[in-house]
């Protein structure tokens, strides 16, 4: 703005040159009035200056307080992210030297592993050599067991043979000591011949056994004693003589209807002595004919 003055003011001062005196009065104060006015303009261009100059000097120094605050910050930052950094720099040089004492532990311990494996195979391969020897062993002891379970077998069955023909052997003993064992009337069966004959009609009855058998004539005697204490009529006929002598107990009677006969008959059967039960018509009524024959 005070570069467009400078012309005008000229050019006003030529103009007033120009003029006669009268008019450069007038000029002369329009001069004046527009000198006056460029003052006041210059002052006011000036004061805008200087308002835009220091609000452009604010603005600036604004700026460079919001950069550098801004740059403060970040540097803050940086040295807060820088702090961190190296702490997290310490911690992880912490750990890894944790995680090296570590390693060394565990290189410490996988040589002592290694060590043990090694004396582990070392004991391995002294068991696999027991083992080895121990099968063997326990081969030839099948082999034992194996032969002794065959001879166990062939002396049981030795065994059992011996045993089986002793059972017969025993039994051939038994029946032959029961063939030779003679006949008698224990106390039991006295017993029970009376509790069936004391409530029975009673009989006559003699009393027949074989010749030359002492046997069968002390089986006859015992007989003709309980028949008696029964309450009968009983006595000892004499031996019979015959070509084939009779074994075994039978009774002779004329007709079934003989009083006693089956009563006589029932009670033999009951102490073991089972008796035959015959009828002839030549003997006289109402007697009975005991015969004991030889020991079957």
């Amino acid at each position: 703005m005070a570069i467009m003055a400078i012309p005008i003011a000229n050019t006003i001062s030529t103009m007033v040159a120009n003029m006669p005196v009268s008019s450069i009065e007038r000029a002369s104060e329009t001069q004046t009035r527009f000198f006056i006015w460029s003052i006041i303009w210059f002052a006011i261009a000036a004061l805008i200056t200087a308002f835009f100059t220091v609000k452009l000097y604010q603005a600036g120094n604004t700026v460079q307080s919001a950069i550098k605050a801004d740059a403060d910050a970040r540097i803050a930052e940086s040295r807060a992210l820088a702090s961190k950094a190296d702490e997290n720099a310490a911690k992880a040089n912490e750990r890894a030297a944790e995680a090296n004492a570590e390693a060394a532990k565990a290189n410490e311990s996988a040589a002592l592993a290694n060590e043990r494996a090694q004396r582990l195979e070392q004991d391995n391969l002294a068991l696999r050599g027991d083992l080895n020897k121990a099968a063997s062993e326990v081969a030839i002891l099948q082999k034992s067991a194996a032969d002794a379970r065959a001879e166990q077998q062939r002396v049981q069955t030795a065994l059992a043979a011996q045993q089986e023909r002793a059972a017969i052997a025993e039994k051939a003993l038994l029946e032959l000591q029961e063939r030779i064992k003679p006949r008698t009337l224990t106390a039991e069966k006295r017993a029970r011949i009376l509790e069936i004959l004391k409530p029975s009609p009673k009989g006559i009855v003699k009393i027949a056994f074989a010749a030359n058998d002492n046997e069968a004539l002390s089986l006859a005697t015992q007989i003709a004693e309980v028949l008696v204490a029964a309450g009968w009529q009983a006595s000892p006929g004499g031996p019979t003589i015959e070509s084939t002598t009779p074994k075994g107990l039978g009774i002779f009677v004329r007709n079934e209807q003989t009083p006693g006969a089956g009563a006589l008959q029932h009670a033999l059967a009951a102490v073991g002595f089972p008796a035959g039960g015959m009828t002839n018509p030549e003997l006289p009524e109402g007697h009975i004919v005991l015969f004991v024959g030889q020991k079957p």
